[in-house]
């Protein structure tokens, strides 16, 4: 199915991220660049085949930022999903429901039409996108929402000059020529291909193929959702791409940072946070929430054995590599919620009053200022103890994959940090990073993607960068050795033996 297209692999684009509260200029800026570059590398592929074959881009997770783009349900023109609110959705805004999501396609289409359009372009001539759920976008379960992405993508191809359409591509062709995929793409022999967010306990659904809410028809909230929803888009100083590797005592530091007023609002949004998980885990806890949920997973599992042609058994064993949430886990749970060093702290208030009154003031004190002490000691340890570091557990599961699947590669993103690594047992790794230049390095590592190429003597895969309007060799801090440089991918205005360009 796979042999006929050499594939294209990229994640974590995070479109229409600069639709939030927290979002600024920076991030606009950001935004805007992604998609310049997106633009670039649609067009160069679509005007081009390699040895023959089409290109199949395949978009490994977080496309679209769902999770980020915040509607506040009071203009007049969201009426209609005044039904939808929740109790602190004038506040947060809506949310992850079916109908606020049909919205935020619409608004990241109208944000993103030149992107919108080269997509288009590009499944015109006859070669296809696939798009793989994530934890920011995994609304593209529904199938609603796809259709409607899909329509958008053909309105985008409607509104370009006729001089600029490919061929004589019908709006179904364009509709078929795109692909959603809740869980994974598997090119057999080849590579298997997901997100990676169901091994990040933080970002993680019990339920991955019915991720829904017992009783309400939204996204179920996990810690990652409510961390975006009442923190990042409510304190806007917090960096949305690096609040998942703060730990409990960087968040205390920081909210002292903004002051008494930053550290009321920071306070007020770590309520909200805290009383969103409890919430759910209340709610999904238990037998019913099993048997309202597990269902629809299961019959979604069994609907992709059949289209893979892959044994409903295999699926489950892969299934049970995810993380726990950390909502279905008490003890992660209150380590989130700092409620563990909110226990030692006041055990050792207790402690100290209860010394005071048994040995006087002079002697109890003494005692209150060694059990603070050992109290430091185990808040520091326990805090020290956390890996927050998402890519850690994503480098381990690769392996157990491999030696499950028939493949060569597996491959994640997720953690925006592009890597390739050799798996001991055989076959490889590698994390496709991110399109995002915010954060360290930046520029430096983004716009990194994995090009698998096929060949006479097999697929290789390699680990590439989009720099000067070609796909060049990565090497981590963006600076390609001597050697590396040999084999860079021609340039968007040369051609070689093996890459024909088509008329544009």
């Amino acid at each position: 199915m796979s042999s006929s297209f050499n594939t294209l692999i990229i994640s974590d684009l995070h479109l229409g991220e600069d639709l939030s509260p927290s979002a600024n200029e920076a991030t606009s800026r950001h935004v805007d660049l992604v998609e310049r570059q997106l633009v670039g590398f649609f067009q160069h592929y679509s005007r081009r085949r390699e040895d023959g074959r089409s290109w199949r881009v395949v978009v490994n997770g977080d496309m679209v930022d769902f999770m980020s783009i915040t509607i506040l349900p009071n203009r007049p023109e969201l009426a209609r999903l005044v039904a939808d609110r929740g109790h602190d959705d004038d506040e947060f805004g809506l949310r992850r429901t079916i109908n606020a999501t049909m919205v935020k396609v619409k608004m990241v289409a109208e944000r993103h039409a030149d992107l919108m359009a080269a997509m288009a372009k590009f499944v015109a001539r006859r070669h296809r996108i696939d798009i793989i759920c994530g934890n920011h976008d995994v609304e593209f379960t529904w199938r609603d929402v796809q259709a409607e992405f899909k329509q958008a993508v053909v309105d985008a191809y409607h509104r370009l000059p006729e001089s600029q359409r490919a061929g004589a591509a019908s709006d179904q062709d364009i509709k078929d020529g795109i692909g959603f995929h809740p869980w994974f793409f598997y090119e057999p022999g080849v590579a298997w291909i997901e997100h990676g967010h169901q091994y990040d306990e933080n970002c993680s659904f019990d339920y991955g193929l019915n991720p829904m809410h017992p009783a309400r028809n939204e996204i179920v909230t996990n810690v990652d959702t409510a961390g975006t929803r009442y923190l990042t888009n409510y304190v806007r100083e917090i960096d949305a791409h690096a609040q998942e590797d703060w730990s409990g005592l960087g968040y205390v530091r920081f909210a002292m940072s903004l002051g008494v007023r930053g550290t009321l609002r920071t306070a007020k949004a770590y309520h909200a946070f805290a009383r969103a998980l409890l919430s759910v885990r209340k709610a999904t806890m238990g037998p019913r929430a099993r048997r309202v949920r597990k269902p629809g997973h299961d019959r979604r599992l069994l609907e992709l054995a059949d289209e893979w042609s892959l044994e409903p058994s295999l699926l489950r064993d892969l299934d049970s590599l995810k993380r726990t949430p950390v909502i279905s886990n008490m003890p992660r749970m209150m380590s989130i919620l700092m409620l563990d060093k909110v226990l030692i702290v006041g055990i050792t208030v207790v402690a100290t009053l209860i010394a005071m009154l048994l040995w006087g003031l002079a002697w109890g004190s003494v005692a209150g200022f060694a059990a603070m002490f050992v109290a430091s000691v185990l808040v520091w340890l326990v805090d020290r103890g956390r890996d927050v570091d998402p890519a850690t557990p994503l480098k381990l599961v690769p392996e157990r994959i491999l030696a499950r699947i028939d493949a060569q590669y597996c491959i994640f993103g997720h953690t925006h940090k592009p890597l390739r690594m050799g798996i001991e047992g055989g076959g490889v790794y590698l994390n496709t990073g991110t399109w995002l230049p915010s954060g360290k390095p930046g520029l430096l590592r983004a716009f990194t993607h994995v090009m698998i190429r096929h060949s006479g003597s097999g697929a290789s895969a390699q680990l590439m960068q989009w720099r000067d309007g070609a796909s060049r060799p990565f090497t981590d801090g963006g600076r390609l050795s001597k050697s590396s440089a040999a084999m860079s991918v021609q340039r968007a205005d040369e051609t070689s033996p093996s890459i024909s360009a088509e008329a544009r």
